[in-house]
């Protein structure tokens, strides 16, 4: 009797030790509200970005969600610090993708700012496009990684190429999808008249293409009311 009773109390004592830390766990992640509560009290947004940057974040990103962080006069620097945390979600339901072992990646273009540089087709063509576009995208403010895991979003594609009269024409179909495999962007760059001196035209596509994902990119954050500053 009295073993069972020692094991019985130690069986308790686990169990409110491990809510407790779960307990303890979940209150030192920041919450949309504790970022209110920040603003509300006339802190810098330097000091919340930085707060954000070195804390275990818990932010929900969904439209309607960044929606009341502007009306509650959350500044945009703050905002896009939220969606960039490593551990924000866009939306408030739970899917497969938010389960422990699944990375869910980016939802929205805006979301995106890692990128891994899939094949852009087997030509030697081809793999300098994809070297071209390394740089073309870093100078955009993507950082590549090397690691697809590692990626918000994968860029992937083909690089079509054609020798007339000695000059070489590309043509360039790319699309970005995210760890789920959801499309978040696609688009086609073909040969194009440029003014000046002959230039190199898979340079050119991939100048294109880093241009064209930059721009959606920003068109997405505005649409999102979060201004990139830039």
């Amino acid at each position: 009797m009295k073993k069972i009773f020692c094991v019985t109390i130690l069986f308790v004592i686990s169990a409110a030790l491990c809510c407790a830390i779960h307990a303890q766990s979940n209150e030192t992640r920041l919450t949309n509200k504790d970022i209110v509560d920040l603003v509300k009290m006339g802190l810098s947004t330097e000091v919340i970005v930085a707060k954000i940057k070195n804390s275990s974040c818990n932010f929900d990103t969904s439209p309607s969600s960044l929606q009341e962080l502007k009306t509650a006069n959350v500044p945009d620097a703050v905002i896009l610090a939220m969606v960039q945390a490593p551990n924000s979600t866009n939306s408030v339901s739970v899917t497969s993708a938010d389960k422990p072992g699944t990375k869910a990646g980016a939802k929205n273009l805006y979301e995106v700012r890692k990128i891994f540089i899939d094949d852009m087709g087997k030509s030697d063509d081809s793999e300098r496009f994809r070297l071209l576009l390394r740089g073309k995208l870093s100078d955009k403010g993507f950082t590549i990684v090397d690691n697809s895991d590692e990626a918000d979003g994968i860029l992937k594609g083909t690089l079509a190429t054609q020798l007339t009269q000695g000059t070489t024409k590309a043509r360039a179909s790319v699309y970005l999808k995210s760890q789920s495999g959801a499309t978040l962007w696609d688009d086609d760059f073909g040969v194009h008249f440029v003014f000046g001196p002959h230039r190199d035209s898979i340079k050119l596509r991939a100048e294109d293409v880093a241009n064209g994902l930059h721009s959606a990119w920003k068109k997405s954050a505005k649409a999102a009311g979060i201004k990139t500053g830039d």
